[in-house]
């Protein structure tokens, strides 16, 4: 991409816009995938005219903006900023170079070392407050990246390697490494990973235990590592510079395409679903991996609020929702990679806007015969109706072939919607608005109506397909058999179906009752039927 501006420092994607801090000229923003660019800086200090933006991060709920002048925070897309840098000291040497965003907690990753007003800095309330963010990290230097690995958070700084099981509140050296840039771990195996220390890449098998000299580049000044499309990745700055890859981190081979001028000045890179971006001096570049990408939004009927346009969340507020997907365990069929899926403690921390309201199951039908389901992946439903992957920000990536697909989406209670039409997939992430009339979806009666708003019939107790409040089968007396009990007045807490409208309790009388829920979705004639409407 030629986005028309120079020195793109460092890149982020929020609610499917690309966002970039370009040197001198501050913030950029796309909302079709590069195609066009405008500026978002008001509330931005230019001094002498020009924006000295280095960084540029997401929370999800508010994007961060680090320049020489102090953290900016917006929740407006970038179209105004307010000043969040609270006890951060920012300057021409000392900027924030990184933020990175684990569910309620960002990270904010200095340019220089603690020793001179840098380190690292932590806010858990989305930049209200900041605090010191590299407690146990003595002697660490300048910290360089911040990655996860299932739940945990691994530091690379000239001080070595940091590990902090608490989201960056306390940090343990865990490596003899003397000057680290950066780790990568495989998404495939936890064992394989990669260090690109002082003098070269290192390469080990056996999670870390031991470590060997990888083949590759040597001569650097910096490297960013990442695992992305089932390869390590390396941005390589220094007389080796360009993009490596390798398939197991012993062997690397350079990739092309990227510019001689370009490579003399390779910035951030910034991995969305099964696309990464790379900010270079003149263009941003994009590698496209295998697979599809799709970014879903749907209500749940259950839980929408028509006077917020919010759904409820309830069942993260209760800390009832499982990490592990629910499907495969109520018997859901999962077709291809799809089953088992799992996310961390720190996604569920999410609040606001981007709370996890639920799990749901994508499916990808089969363009000609949309009965046959291809491939599924659990996924995490927002309280904005953004469906996004398991790591609370990506959209839902599939390993197929880039083609036209129908796309379902189930919940464990509420009847499943499918695409009136197949829908032409790739790498680059579709959105596909599931709330509105003009995404059609197949059959009849598929959604339900409320407040201009289209979404999910609740109430499918049995996950039969049918929402019956009387006669045989109903949903009804399946909420009194999951009581256990004679007396309707009984209770129960927890994760169940029978929790019709989600509040964590499973109740047929009193206040807020699943039997009143389910009636109200049926309307004033009992005996009325309302079925899923699926091939």
């Amino acid at each position: 991409m030629d986005p028309g501006f120079n020195a793109s420092r460092s890149i982020t994607v929020q609610d499917h816009k690309i966002f970039v801090a370009s040197y001198l000229t501050g913030i950029k923003m796309s909302d079709d995938n590069g195609t066009t660019w405008v500026d978002r800086n008001i509330g931005l200090p230019a001094p002498g005219g020009h924006i000295y933006a280095e960084s540029i991060g997401s929370d999800g709920n508010w994007l961060f903006a680090g320049t020489h002048n102090g953290i900016f925070r917006s929740n407006d897309h970038g179209a105004t900023w307010t000043d969040a840098s609270g006890p951060v000291v920012c300057g021409s040497d000392n900027y924030p170079q990184n933020f990175y965003s684990f569910g309620n907690v960002t990270l904010a990753i200095m340019s220089t070392d603690p020793f001179n007003g840098g380190g690292m800095f932590r806010t858990d309330n989305h930049g209200s407050t900041w605090n010191m963010g590299h407690s146990g990290m003595t002697g660490c230097g300048t910290i360089f990246n911040v990655m996860m690995s299932e739940g945990d958070l691994y530091a690379s700084a000239t001080g070595g390697l940091y590990f902090s099981n608490d989201i960056g509140l306390n940090w343990t050296q865990i490596s003899s490494f003397n000057y680290l840039y950066d780790l990568s771990i495989s998404e495939n195996n936890i064992d394989d990973r990669v260090a690109a220390g002082q003098f070269g890449l290192s390469y080990s098998t056996n999670g870390g235990d031991t470590w060997q000299s990888s083949t590759g580049p040597t001569g650097y000044n910096s490297v960013d590592l990442d695992f992305f499309d089932g390869i390590f990745v390396a941005t390589v700055r220094g007389n080796d510079q360009g993009i490596w890859y390798s398939l197991n981190g012993a062997d690397w081979t350079k990739m092309n395409g990227i510019s001689a001028v370009d490579e003399l000045s390779l910035e951030d890179n910034f991995i969305y679903g099964r696309t990464m971006y790379l900010g270079g001096l003149l263009d941003i570049y994009k590698l496209n991996g295998s697979g599809v990408s799709v970014a879903p939004r749907v209500y749940l009927g259950a839980v929408y609020d028509p006077n917020t346009g919010l759904m409820r969340d309830d069942l993260r507020d209760l800390a009832l929702i499982p990490l592990e997907e629910p499907f495969s365990m109520l018997g859901f069929p999962q077709f291809g990679s799809g089953g088992y899926e799992t996310t961390w403690h720190q996604v569920m921390n999410t609040t606001n806007n981007n709370a996890i309201v639920d799990w749901v199951m994508v499916e990808l039908r089969d363009e000609h015969n949309p009965s046959i389901i291809l491939e599924t992946q659990s996924a995490l439903l927002q309280r904005d109706g953004d469906v996004v992957s398991t790591d609370g920000h990506g959209p839902v990536t599939f390993n197929v072939s880039v083609d036209h697909y129908f796309i379902a989406i189930r919940h464990r209670d509420h009847l499943a919607i499918m695409t009136q039409n197949a829908i032409h997939l790739s790498a680059q992430p579709s959105y596909l608005d599931l709330t509105t009339i003009n995404t059609p979806t197949y059959g009849t009666n598929a959604r339900m109506y409320s407040n201009g708003e289209w979404m999910l019939w609740p109430g499918n107790v049995q996950n039969d397909g049918v929402l019956r409040f009387a006669g045989e089968n109903n949903d009804r007396d399946a909420i009194l058999e999951k009581l256990g009990s004679t007396s309707s007045s009984a209770t129960l807490n927890g994760y169940y179906e029978e929790d019709i409208n989600m509040d964590g309790v499973v109740s047929y009388d009193g206040p807020n009752n699943d039997r009143v829920a389910l009636q109200s979705i049926i309307g004033n004639i009992p005996t009325r039927v309302i079925l899923e409407q699926l091939p």
